[in-house]
C-alpha cells in the first residue's frame, strides 16, 4: 500500500511538469494557482524535486527500469532549468520583476542570486 502511494505521489509530481522554452522543466509552488511562483529551493522547489527523482532513480533502477528512466528525464529537465535560472539570476541586478524566462524570483521575492535553501536558488552543486 504505502509503496503504491509514493510512486502515484511521484508520477503527480512529475505529470506537474512545465516544459520551459529553453527544454528545463520546472514546477509551480501552488500546482492549484495559476498565479503561483516558481521556488528553487530544497525545500519548496525544484531542487528538492530533482533530490526526490534522484532517490527514485537509484531505488528503482534494477527493479523497475522504465521507472527510473522516467525519473532521469525529468531529473535532466530539471537540472537544464536549474542551470538557466541560476545563470539568469546571477546576470541580474535584482531591481526588475521576476525573469520572463525563468519565472524565478529569490526566497525575498526578487531576482538577484540567492541562496536561500528553502525556497530561494539553492541548489549549486547538485551532482547525480
Amino acid at each position: 500500500g504505502h509503496k503504491k502511494v509514493a510512486l502515484e505521489s511521484v508520477r503527480w509530481t512529475m505529470s506537474q511538469a512545465e516544459k520551459t522554452r529553453g527544454g528545463g522543466l520546472r514546477w509551480k509552488w501552488d500546482a492549484h494557482d495559476s498565479e503561483s511562483s516558481y521556488q528553487m529551493g530544497m525545500g519548496e522547489g525544484v531542487v528538492g524535486i530533482v533530490h526526490t527523482l534522484a532517490t527514485y532513480y537509484e531505488r528503482t533502477k534494477q527493479a523497475d527500469p522504465a521507472f527510473a528512466a522516467e525519473c532521469k528525464k525529468y531529473i535532466d529537465g530539471a537540472l537544464i532549468y536549474i542551470k538557466t535560472a541560476r545563470q539568469a539570476l546571477g546576470q541580474n541586478d535584482g531591481d526588475s520583476d521576476a525573469l520572463p524566462e525563468t519565472g524565478v524570483s529569490n526566497q525575498d521575492g526578487g531576482t538577484s542570486m540567492n541562496s536561500g535553501y528553502l525556497s530561494g536558488a539553492a541548489g549549486r552543486r547538485i551532482c547525480i
